[in-house]
């Protein structure tokens, strides 16, 4: 990155990290970025959620691998007992593999950026996450929650495809932690 005069020089589409926060809390501020690869409802596919931190001081990024027959006996389980159609259903799983995905960071998490991937849903997955981290880890996320597109160039993109790719990620979920937030 060229420095000029002792500050930095951003590039016209890079911008500042944290637009709209005092530069002296930039290391501070955790925003976190979700994505995801293969939609949940592709049942024969693996899916993969991605999340990544801009905090400068502590980058985190971490993979949750939802396997292609947990998605199939999710889907199977939420339509028997929930009587969900599929569309419902694969919403349902995004978000509860959203919500174990980011969990272990819902106390440092100052916003909590989701790419739109259920357009029509998003206050749907709102509700679902903010009902199951006050429930499950006593945090307020009512403010923190965000729906905005992530792009290609987003480190979440990039882990989720990577891991994708590679059929490898941090955590590999089974149908019964899925369920047991929604059932």
């Amino acid at each position: 990155m060229p420095r000029c005069k002792g500050r930095k020089v951003y590039a016209r589409s890079e911008g500042p990290p944290h637009p709209g926060v005092p530069k002296f809390l930039w290391e501070y501020v955790m925003i976190v970025h979700v994505d995801q690869s293969n939609k949940i409802e592709t049942t024969n596919k693996p899916s993969v959620l991605a999340m990544a931190s801009s905090n400068l001081a502590v980058p985190t990024v971490r993979t949750v691998l939802v396997p292609a027959g947990v998605k199939q006996r999710g889907l199977a389980t939420l339509e028997h007992t929930r009587h969900w159609g599929a569309t419902r259903g694969a919403v349902a799983l995004f978000t509860a593999a959203t919500y174990i995905l980011v969990e272990p960071h819902l106390a440092r998490i100052d916003r909590l950026q989701i790419d739109p991937e259920y357009t029509g849903h998003e206050e749907l997955i709102r509700s679902w996450l903010i009902d199951w981290a006050r429930r499950r880890a006593a945090v307020d996320l009512r403010e923190v929650i965000v729906f905005q597109p992530l792009g290609r160039g987003s480190p979440a993109h990039e882990a989720a495809l990577r891991a994708a790719r590679q059929r490898r990620a941090d955590v590999v979920l089974h149908a019964r932690q899925l369920l047991e937030l929604l059932v």
